[in-house]
């Protein structure tokens, strides 16, 4: 290739336009013009000094002469892709650099001038080896920073949307990228100032603002996380907000924790009425008041006591009515912890023993090994909390799917002696421990029995149709106008189970509520009797109550005695 320089203004200048023409024409033109006639096409060859591909970026290809590339940053007319080289280190192009790309990618094209000066060749076998050794040490920071978040217990999206914000950040055109890590401090103590005095203020300024322009409802409930009793506090409103891809206005329901606060000592519903005023209407704002519609608690005396409870003195202070609902998932948890204390003892005991036993890992293991050697589904029991409210159902669920493995289990041990058991049951710190005493004899006795295998099987069968309707309760989609009709028709669900069809009146439920059910007299005007109920569950359970059909009459007598406590 030629060397000879060109004339300054023509098209082979650095960075100059050559004027656009056919083919022909152009080599015509070299010739007068002392240009080179081997020309370079525009290809990867051309970007052979580009190491980082930053080059690529801003130059392109001429679609209407492969010999030609152009500058999106200067936004000059096509020049010969050979003098690329040339075209990045004139000023010109350094101006328009730092015009569009600011200090970021001034540093870039420094970067590639001083590889271009100091002639680097990609090909080269050192350099191959250096750019292997880099990558070998990005990746293992890419990884070690994944390792420290998910240690952290950050989920998957948590990590996916913070390492996407920090290569957004770095990118960007300012040309500070995350230079601010090195010079600012991450003190937990200094980062709670920022999130109280910084961004507290704006996030109360935004609900304060929600709350004055919508009706809305609250919930409140307290709780006891890590030995410190907590009241929280959760509005839900109706937002209208403009969706792109459907092109309307579209109206959505938020649910967000307007405010935790520590109780003390003492948790009465005046306390409870202080919170409310601070943390949801912001110091007796009166048009934020007047806009609450409703409330949901619990059954908490605190809450719901007529003559004091926290909804007598919401009620009392403000203008308008409002709707209490007494939530539906806390009552129906009442009614099982209540309900589970009329059964017979062994039956308790049972449950309890079982699941203590089984919260030792290595107990677990020897299960696992017994379903392995005999061919059934390795599955160990779940763990059982009294205070979910889904744990016991869940728990006896799995306990009657693994029965055979647990009487092999227990067989095994019959002869040795008991045990002492420990399992956590409750969040309390003041009974958050159970002991119990499990006497391998008992526990295997009873795995043996039919008659006990389908008591626990009732059981089950009974608090998971319970069950089924407080997880509907607790569906974040659940409308308002479905909950009478959902309630209705859970209490229906165990009425038909145990009510004689003569008696069921299920158009008006509240005429079963001034019913004395622990009157005898009672139990025989509603209830089956015993060989009827028997021929039911035959008929309505036929798969999780099939031994049924192979009792006796002294079967029948001993198991019906049982569901009297139902």
């Amino acid at each position: 290739m030629s060397t000879k320089k060109t004339k300054k203004g023509t098209s082979g200048s650095q960075g100059g336009k050559p004027p656009k023409s056919s083919e022909g024409t152009q080599k015509s033109n070299q010739k007068k013009n002392n240009i080179p006639i081997r020309l370079t096409l525009f290809s990867d060859n051309i970007f052979k000094h580009d190491k980082d591909g930053y080059m690529k970026s801003f130059i392109l290809e001429d679609k209407e002469n492969k010999y030609q590339c152009y500058c999106t940053l200067c936004d000059d007319e096509p020049f010969y892709a050979q003098y690329v080289l040339k075209h990045v280190q004139i000023e010109k192009h350094r101006r328009s650099t730092e015009k569009i790309q600011g200090k970021r990618g001034l540093e870039k094209l420094d970067k590639l001038i001083k590889y271009i000066t100091e002639g680097k060749a990609v090909g080269d076998t050192q350099e191959k080896k250096t750019m292997e050794e880099k990558e070998e040490e990005e990746t293992k920071k890419y990884l070690e920073f994944v390792a420290f978040a998910l240690s952290q217990k950050f989920s998957f999206l948590q990590v996916s949307n913070l390492g996407y914000f920090l290569r957004e950040m770095i990118n960007r055109k300012d040309g500070i990228g995350l230079n601010f890590f090195k010079n600012r401090s991450f003190d937990r103590d200094f980062l709670s100032k920022i999130a109280s005095e910084c961004f507290r203020s704006y996030l109360l300024g935004e609900f304060k603002e929600k709350l004055m322009n919508n009706r809305y409802s609250f919930s409140i409930d307290s709780s006891t996380v890590a030995g410190e009793n907590l009241c929280a506090i959760k509005v839900k409103y109706l937002q209208k907000s403009y969706n792109d891809e459907m092109d309307e206005i579209i109206t959505k329901a938020n649910h967000e924790v307007i405010g935790i606060k520590k109780l003390q000592q003492s948790s009465t519903a005046q306390i409870f009425m202080q919170i409310v005023k601070e943390k949801v209407f912001f110091d007796d704002d009166k048009k934020i008041k007047g806009n609450v519609i409703g409330i949901t608690t619990d059954r908490a005396a605190t809450l719901m006591g007529e003559e004091s409870g926290l909804i007598t003195l919401l009620k009392d202070d403000l203008e308008q009515n409002i709707f209490h609902l007494p939530d539906p998932c806390h009552s129906l948890s009442l009614v099982i912890r209540h309900s589970l204390e009329l059964l017979p003892d062994e039956i308790r005991s049972f449950i309890s023993d079982i699941h203590n036993y089984f919260n030792s890992p290595q107990r677990k293991e020897k299960l696992k090994a017994i379903q392995k050697e005999n061919g059934y589904n390795v599955l160990a029991p779940m763990r059982y909390v009294k205070t979910r409210w889904l744990s016991l159902g869940d728990s006896l669920t799995r306990l009657v799917e693994i029965w055979p493995s647990l009487q092999i289990y227990m067989n095994t041990l019959a002869k040795e002696k008991g045990v002492r058991c420990s399992q956590i049951v409750s969040d309390k710190p003041t009974d958050d421990i159970e002991i119990s005493q499990v006497n391998y004899k008992t526990l295997s006795s009873l795995l043996n029995m039919d008659s006990f295998y389908l008591k626990i099987s009732f059981l089950s069968i009974i608090i998971n149709r319970i069950n089924y309707y407080n997880k509907l309760f607790q569906t974040q989609g659940l409308e308002i106008s479905e909950m009478k009709s959902l309630i209705y028709e859970c209490f229906s669900s165990i009425l038909e189970l145990v009510v004689i069809p003569q008696k069921l009146n299920l158009q008006n439920l509240k005429t079963y509520f001034s019913i004395n059910w622990m009157s005898p007299e009672n139990h025989n005007i509603w209830f089956y009797n015993s060989k009827d109920f028997i021929q039911k569950l035959r008929a309505d359970q036929p798969v999780k109550l099939q031994k049924l059909r192979l009792f006796t009459s002294a079967q029948e007598e001993n198991f019906t005695r049982y569901l009297e406590f139902f």
